[in-house]
């Protein structure tokens, strides 16, 4: 099933998400995004050698990628051969698709969602029923007399003198803004100040609006449209007291560049180097609000004054074109305009204001009012909010977007999707030498000669099934997989025999056939031929159970043999052992190097899934490492980290000066070895650091030297007045232990 899956997943098993997901692999190769219209036609054939080659080698053991533009020159597959097995993929694509993989917690989250709305629905609810009347009533009271005039907008727009420290000048519009006229300057600070009515007032507002003549439409004047308001005071001006500066707080606003020094926080931190910045929303008008942490009880002929510093380090970061307001509403909303009240509204008003003491909510229009109040009501507007806020991100559940290779559904994007890339060709052609433009002629899908064994089955017919639920699907690379691993008239028996092959390597380090991915003519022949056979044979009769071939394999007497080999006369006969006659060490490969120093010390993450990452620090297995080219591992590469860009069957196992040196300097091994000394209380305990990175007790001379060398290691740590010296000692012990050859050989 893991080849089949592999092939054709999503053809087999279209209700399987891991069957899907495995067909991310056929996909993982080369997809180059900048190209040209020419090479539109080439790179799709490139794509599909590298499906064939890749199949050809892991799974049949076979370079059937050599007759892409002839003949093999050593195994007997022809060029045909080839082409007839690459249209098996001739409309597989690279997709993403996603699944639920973890359905119960994510019903857990939606019905955590559905409770958690319906709670604040009933909230919202029972406030409207119960409070709302009563909180309209009391707004009411409080903003307008019976005889007053009735303005309950949550903004209102002031108007009034603006100046500025340099030459620029501002022409007041009639919307009740100011637009800057003329060349920015490099900093400025500007002063605007405005008569405002009598009343309570919580709250002022500064927008910044967009310009058609602004800088890419502003709101800022800089080269980018953007500004950067340094300061914001305010001040109260009033006949009987004077000045009186007044605190802002709670500051908010449509947008800010970030949530740090660009934040609209940082226009009131006295920083003139911070401030409220809006890069990514350029071309926008915005808003800040801020509460006045002591609402202000104004009088007749009290003035506001306003002081705006732009002194960031880039020059010209000042506002275009400005507007403020001010709002007696505790919670005014946080909005661009929105500072008029609807004239139904203020008739309403008008008759429901003469009736407050006779149970006004009886009136025809008080809902028209209690609409409109609604969004100024702090609580009504919270929980509306979090309504909105849960609807509109539904509950929290868990999906995982994937990598496949599908057929009939959305293409992965490409640079070149505007330019017409089509992703695949409905046909395959032969090609004259590789050549995309020396076609010879279409192709049906089919597989090499040399394996079929019944006339008739030419091509996929006799494995294509009728039955098809993917109406999408051409269901080809389903025919690939079932012939693959079909053991009568398919490779199935070669398959099994390059994977017990594969499985041999994998715990002696070397195959029966010492050339796993090429089982041709050019490949090493098997050293032991009735062995191989017999375990191929094993895992068709076990139903394709790895776990027999490996109990098999590690039960037997070969596997379990000394590795001891001095003066043997056997080595004088076979000195490489290419006949098992004894265990030869074989180091761990890089990825596992570096896993077992985190393991044993701890440090290893072992969450599965997520995405990858290229910091060389991280905790998790070496198995979510990104692969790029120009970033990678150094430590990864002196253990024969493999080169990327290729298919590696068997990798290289090197020993070199360096791999020594980055034991006692990388990172990973001193944070590591850091961990395991933490581990213990005492120098008693040694045996347990033993058993975590050697799987073995210490030796009564290994005990007596490591107590030796932490004296000697504590004593210079301290001639340094290095703190934790004791620590620290245990820690350099811990290091040279991961450096052993043991903890990194498998004996």
């Amino acid at each position: 099933r893991f080849v089949q899956w592999q092939l054709a997943g999503d053809e087999l098993a279209t209700d399987e998400p891991m069957a899907w997901m495995a067909t991310g692999f056929l996909g993982a190769g080369a997809f180059p995004t900048q190209l040209t219209e020419r090479e539109f036609e080439s790179t799709r054939y490139n794509e599909l050698d590298d499906m064939t080659a890749t199949t050809g080698v892991a799974f049949l053991g076979l370079s059937i990628g050599c007759a892409r533009c002839h003949d093999h020159k050593f195994d007997p597959i022809s060029s045909e051969d080839y082409y007839r097995f690459a249209a098996s993929f001739t409309a597989a694509i690279r997709s993403e698709k996603t699944f639920d993989l973890s359905p119960t917690e994510n019903e857990k989250a939606r019905e955590n969602h559905a409770q958690e709305l319906r709670r604040l629905k009933e909230r919202l609810q029972a406030f409207e029923s119960e409070q709302l009347d009563k909180e309209l009533i009391a707004f009411i009271r409080e903003n307008h007399s019976k005889s007053s005039a009735i303005e309950f907008e949550p903004w209102r727009n002031i108007r009034g003198e603006i100046q500025s420290s340099s030459t620029s000048r501002f022409q007041s519009q009639p919307d009740g803004s100011y637009l800057a006229i003329g060349e920015a300057p490099n900093q400025e600070t500007l002063t605007f100040t405005a008569t405002i009515p009598p009343g309570k007032w919580n709250a002022i507002r500064m927008e910044a609006l967009a310009d058609p003549s602004l800088p890419r439409q502003g709101p800022g004047r800089a080269g980018n449209g953007n500004f950067a308001l340094g300061n914001l005071t305010l001040e109260h001006l009033s006949k009987s007291r004077g000045a009186q500066p007044l605190r802002l707080d709670q500051p908010r606003a449509t947008h800010q560049q970030n949530s740090d020094s660009l934040s609209i926080a940082a226009s009131i931190d006295s920083d003139p180097v911070s401030g409220w910045a809006i890069d990514g929303q350029i071309g926008k008008s915005q808003a800040a609000v801020f509460r006045i942490a002591t609402p202000l009880d104004s009088q007749q002929e009290d003035q506001l004054r306003w002081t705006l510093r732009f002194h960031h380090p880039n020059a010209r970061h000042s506002m275009g074109r400005i507007r403020f307001s001010i709002s007696s509403s505790p919670e005014p909303p946080v909005e661009v305009g929105g500072n008029s009240t609807p004239a139904d509204v203020i008739d309403a008003l008008q008759e429901v204001v003469k009736l407050l003491d006779n149970d006004p909510a009886k009136h025809p229009a008080w809902q028209t009012i209690a609409n409109w109040y609604k969004p100024i009501n702090a609580t009504w507007s919270e929980l509306s909010n979090k309504i909105a806020k849960l609807e509109k991100d539904g509950p929290e559940i868990r999906l995982t977007k994937v990598l496949v290779t599908t057929e009939g559904q959305p293409h992965l994007p490409h640079h070149a999707d505007d330019r017409g890339y089509p992703h695949f060709y409905p046909e395959t052609h032969m090609l004259r030498r590789g050549d995309v433009e020396q076609k010879v002629g279409i192709v049906t899908p089919g597989f090499p000669q040399v394996f079929v064994r019944h006339e008739g089955t030419k091509n996929d017919l006799h494995w294509s099934d009728a039955d098809k639920p993917n109406p999408k699907s051409s269901y080809r690379r389903a025919a690939l997989a079932k012939w693959m691993t079909d053991t009568q008239d398919g490779t199935g028996s070669l398959l099994a025999r390059v994977i017990v092959n594969r499985l041999w390597q994998h715990h002696f380090g070397r195959g029966i056939v010492a050339t796993p991915n090429d089982f041709g003519t050019t490949g090493q022949k098997p050293t032991h031929p009735e062995l191989l056979d017999w375990m191929a044979s094993e895992l068709i009769s076990q139903g394709w159970q790895l776990k027999s071939i490996h109990k098999q394999i590690m039960t037997s007497q070969t596997y379990m043999q000394s590795n001891r080999m001095m003066d043997d006369p056997r080595s004088k006969v076979d000195p490489d052992n290419l006949l098992w006659w004894h265990r030869a060490p074989r180091r761990l490969e890089a990825e596992s190097i570096r896993d077992s120093m985190l393991s044993v010390s701890g440090l290893l993450d072992r969450r599965l899934y997520g995405p990858g990452t290229l910091d060389p620090n991280m905790k998790r297995r070496s198995v979510y490492f990104f692969i790029k080219r120009s970033q990678l591992i150094p430590m990864m590469m002196l253990f024969d980290w493999p080169e990327h860009l290729v298919s590696i069957g068997q990798r290289q196992s090197t020993t070199i000066a360096p791999q020594a040196l980055a034991f006692m300097n990388n990172p990973v091994s001193r944070s590591s070895a850091e961990a395991l000394a933490n581990s213990i209380s005492d120098l008693g305990q040694l045996d347990q650091i033993y058993l975590q990175v050697l799987s073995r007790k210490a030796t009564d001379a290994e005990r007596q030297a490591a107590m030796n060398f932490i004296a000697q290691a504590r004593a210079t740590r301290q001639e340094q007045n290095v703190p934790s010296a004791e620590k620290m000692a245990i820690a350099d012990f811990c290091q040279i232990l991961l450096c052993c050859n043991e903890f990194i050989y498998v004996d």
